[in-house]
């Protein structure tokens, strides 16, 4: 089975999955160059498959054509059904499929060396969701001698092939903004769940569903006319009673297996502004406080936090001891990033994988006004770095190959290793404020703003700089004159 398995799931929308979830892969690939990275797209807007064949509208087009060639993961469900195949014809290079295409449609841009070698996905289908009725009714039929078991087949029609994958590999899933069947499914199969979600009131309260779904509510309580004023069955209870229906048949197998949930690995609280008000920061300690609340009810539906070697976490007594674990160990942020990402989106670039300052945007029509080369900003240095805090966080590793130090890269195995716990916890003798994440090849370009990394604040870029990159900064510079 693969050595790492996640999955992108937040049942709100907007919140920023696919782009983390194709950062996040990418980071891993570039980190983990002996590594086979899978990204599994079921999300039926098949945005990540189009950022894997190129981005923009052409990217869309392409993703239009593998469906076409039954290469799409819908057709993969189906024929998995039908004749057990394996995952491998489904699964594409990034690298390889672009190389076809862009020679054609776009001469003169080499852009396929902007992804990793090693980035792996199986392409979305747009008719994914059209499909969740039949699993549906898949799973609810009835046990007999020919389908013994059809709900934990349903179940594991994705977990039974990523299962087969051998240790080299690993695979993130990008899920759609629904609890339906596709998204239960991909919540059985992979390992760790990674929540992004932004600091309003929708999003967070899209979160505080998406806890109360995956865990064991509440028991039902009766009024006064003795009527149930709770109903409500969670992914956790339906799994448990599907499952103990058919263990309970005749014809269930004796090797019948057990489904678990992925676990909650990092809540990342994505698009959080450079400085944010305080009603943001209000909004962020009340989020806060609902998932330590979840922590201190349910520890076991989050996964076991990294810990350096000689540490022991304490058992959670009150709010405030939660409020203290999970705020160490579960959340991360990332701040938001605006021009930047219509670049990477535009042509399907991972923004830790850019190496140049400008980029020529491709465009099927272009208004006049518009700039066919934007610039790329301080930004994207700061959220590539904190992508690398995140890959981190899920990986638990250190930076052993090529470690910053001041800002001047050494090869080979450095001594200041980054045995990160969250990005605000490291190694006390090492002296190096960048805390061993890797220069980006955006730092070193010409003409590039000045990124320094405080030691009070390593995520934080030059003030100065960041002022050049505020919209209208230019005119608060003219009043001043």
């Amino acid at each position: 089975m693969p050595s790492k398995s996640f999955v992108f799931y937040n049942n709100k929308g907007g919140v920023g999955k696919t782009t983390l979830a194709f950062n996040f892969s990418a980071e891993i690939a570039l980190r983990c160059p002996e590594k086979n990275i899978l990204l599994v797209d079921l999300d039926s807007q098949c945005n990540s498959s189009s950022l894997c064949l190129g981005g923009g509208q052409r990217g869309q087009k392409r993703v239009v054509a593998k469906q076409q060639a039954s290469k799409g993961v819908k057709t993969f469900f189906v024929d998995r059904k039908r004749h057990k195949v394996n995952l491998d014809s489904f699964v594409l290079n990034a690298r390889d499929e672009r190389r076809r295409t862009w020679e054609e449609d776009c001469p003169g841009h080499d852009l396929d060396a902007h992804i990793p070698a090693n980035l792996n996905f199986v392409c979305g289908s747009a008719d994914l969701d059209l499909y969740a009725s039949a699993l549906e009714k898949s799973a609810q039929r009835g046990s007999d001698e020919d389908y013994p078991t059809p709900f934990f087949d349903t179940y594991n029609i994705l977990r039974g092939p990523l299962k087969e994958l051998d240790d080299t590999w690993i695979v993130i899933i990008d899920t759609n903004p629904s609890f339906s069947i596709i998204t239960r499914i991909a919540l059985v199969a992979a390992e760790e769940l990674i929540i992004p979600t932004s600091l309003d009131e929708f999003s967070g309260g899209g979160a505080a569903t998406l806890l109360l779904q995956l865990s064991s509510p509440p028991a039902p309580q009766e009024g006064p006319d003795g009527a149930r004023r709770f109903q409500f069955t969670s992914l956790r209870k339906l799994i448990e009673n599907g499952q103990n229906s058919e263990r309970t048949n005749q014809y269930c197998p004796p090797n019948y297996e057990l489904l678990d949930l992925a676990k909650i690995r990092t809540i990342v609280v994505n698009r959080l502004p450079f400085q944010p008000s305080r009603a943001i920061q209000n909004v962020q300690k009340s989020f806060y406080s609902l998932i330590a609340q979840e922590y201190l009810q349910r520890p076991e539906s989050f996964a076991p936090p990294h810990l350096p070697p000689g540490v022991e976490l304490d058992e959670a007594k009150d709010i405030e001891d939660a409020e203290q674990i999970v705020n160490t160990y579960y959340f991360h942020q990332v701040t938001d990033l605006q021009g930047t990402m219509s670049i990477s989106h535009n042509l399907g670039i991972p923004v830790t994988c850019m190496n140049t300052r400008t980029y020529n945007m491709i465009f099927d029509y272009m208004l006049e006004d518009e700039s066919k080369t934007p610039r790329i900003g301080v930004d994207a240095v700061r959220f590539g770095l904190e992508i690398q805090d995140l890959v981190e966080l899920a990986l638990q590793s250190s930076w052993t190959d090529e470690c910053s130090i001041n800002g001047v890269v050494k090869g080979g195995k450095s001594e200041y290793k980054w045995d990160m716990v969250a990005p605000c916890v490291h190694d006390p003798s090492n002296d190096d404020p960048r805390r061993g994440r890797r220069v980006l090849a955006l730092e070193r370009c010409s003409g590039m703003p000045k990124f320094e990394v405080r030691n009070d604040d390593p995520a934080t870029p030059d003030r100065e700089d960041e002022e050049k990159m505020q919209p209208g900064s230019h005119n608060k510079r003219r009043k001043k004159k």
